[in-house]
């Protein structure tokens, strides 16, 4: 979403991406959300919304921030583009010092050539695994009660980086060790 209605504030890769990107939803015609996947802001803690108006959801917001003073050390990240804004924000989240990982069967691209490059250029930034995986992962912490109910995904850290040879915007993050792992 662009802070501004006439989308001045967008990055210049936006603007000069075309009108899909160029256009954004702003201020007076805000973005809209199919109904299973709307964020919640009113049930338990509530999730964050942090429009974006760059590649990297780092570069154009207060991110790396709110991450901060929330105790955030590892990052679930998926969505589209995966060889674009996906893997702009795990690179930065890797250099920001976050454990990153990429849930790669749920991260899109223009192409399968596309989402592959993506997911190759990810390699070494951050453990890449399927949703059936997070999933099982944030059951198993659910169990040992380490995981609060939705929309408040907050996880106890993994072990960074367990597997780098499967390979690749919403985000789950992870409080500091509580002497727990996941998978």
């Amino acid at each position: 979403e662009a802070l501004t209605n006439d989308c001045r504030d967008v990055s210049l890769d936006y603007k000069l991406s075309g009108p899909k990107l160029s256009n954004l939803p702003g201020p007076t015609t805000p973005a809209t959300f199919l109904d299973n996947i709307k964020p919640c802001t009113n049930i338990g803690k509530g999730d964050i919304l942090i429009p974006k108006t760059s590649c990297s959801v780092f570069n154009s917001t207060n991110l790396h921030y709110v991450l901060q003073n929330l105790h955030i050390e590892q990052l679930v990240i998926c969505g589209q583009l995966t060889d674009q804004c996906v893997e702009s924000a795990v690179r930065d989240a890797a250099d920001l010092g976050y454990f990153v990982t990429v849930v790669e069967d749920a991260c899109a691209a223009q192409s399968v050539d596309g989402h592959s490059k993506g997911l190759w250029g990810m390699k070494g930034f951050a453990r890449i695994v399927q949703t059936a995986q997070v999933l099982k992962e944030l059951e198993e912490a659910r169990k040992d009660g380490f995981v609060a109910p939705f929309p408040s995904a907050l996880l106890p850290p993994v072990e960074p980086y367990p597997s780098m040879n499967t390979s690749e915007s919403i985000i789950f993050a992870a409080k500091p060790s509580t002497g727990g792992s996941i998978g």
